[in-house]
């Protein structure tokens, strides 16, 4: 019995951590090259193309189980993951971040994409974009903005040079509030875009956002398939997971 942790989230790597530590085989898989996990199991990282795609992989190590711990928006691989356990038959179970809430003190704004999204942004005189790698097509808009200042911050360059109204910041969170609130001062911020990462902590940058009564535009989760192993609480997730390796290891 060999159970196949998609991961790339401090939960997940918790949780594989833990799962370990209670004795279920597993492999843990991170989708990038950026930061490899520290973990006690075996890891698998850069994706399964290089193995010839997910369900070969699957064969390959004799995968038994897939729990999902991917990011919210990682909808791809979890699309993935889902086709792969219905047609070999395996068990799946996917955690879900619960979203972030909102409070009366707080100015979020939503947005299915990042083309509804940009309107929204026009007037705003400094920016800090905190969603991951901008697709090109809105990196073009922003650069034709010059009375506007743009900044990125990614644990990966842009994919495009940028010009002098625009700046990258290469960093990985987590970031303190002390850490948020420098870096809004510092580039006098008057907006913060970011995804609804959730989770059960808020993100620092979200607390000094309110505090300091700025917008902010988060971009709506993607719409996953409608799932019956859909858990969103760790316990629970890992209470399931352990009881379903435990009582059919052979």
């Amino acid at each position: 019995m060999t159970l196949l942790v998609l991961g790339g989230t401090g939960e997940a790597k918790r949780m594989a951590q833990r799962l370990h530590q209670r004795g279920v085989d597993l492999i843990y898989s991170v989708a990038g090259l950026v930061r490899q996990p520290d973990v006690s199991c075996p890891v698998v990282s850069g994706g399964f193309s290089q193995h010839g795609g997910l369900q070969v992989y699957i064969g390959e190590q004799k995968i038994t189980a897939l729990l999902d711990m991917t990011h919210p928006y990682a909808l791809q691989m979890s699309q993935a993951a889902l086709s792969a356990a219905e047609q070999l038959a395996l068990p799946y179970w996917r955690y879900q971040r619960p979203a972030w809430q909102a409070t009366s003190a707080d100015h979020w704004h939503y947005a299915e994409s990042y083309q509804t999204l940009w309107p929204q942004l026009v007037e705003q005189p400094a920016v800090l974009w905190t969603s991951g790698q901008l697709p090109s097509s809105l990196l073009q808009q922003l650069m034709a903005r010059a009375d506007q200042r743009h900044i990125i911050r990614t644990a990966v360059r842009p994919l495009q040079s940028l010009p002098d109204h625009m700046q990258w910041i290469e960093a990985i969170g987590p970031f303190s509030e002390e850490q948020e609130r420098e870096l809004i001062e510092r580039e006098k911020i008057t907006a913060l875009v970011s995804k609804d990462s959730g989770g059960n902590r808020l993100a620092s940058k979200l607390i000094v956002a309110r505090q300091k009564q700025l917008p902010v535009f988060l971009l709506k989760r993607p719409r996953l398939p409608t799932l019956q192993a859909v858990i969103e609480d760790l316990e629970t997730c890992e209470a399931c997971v352990v009881k379903h390796m435990t009582s059919n290891k052979t």
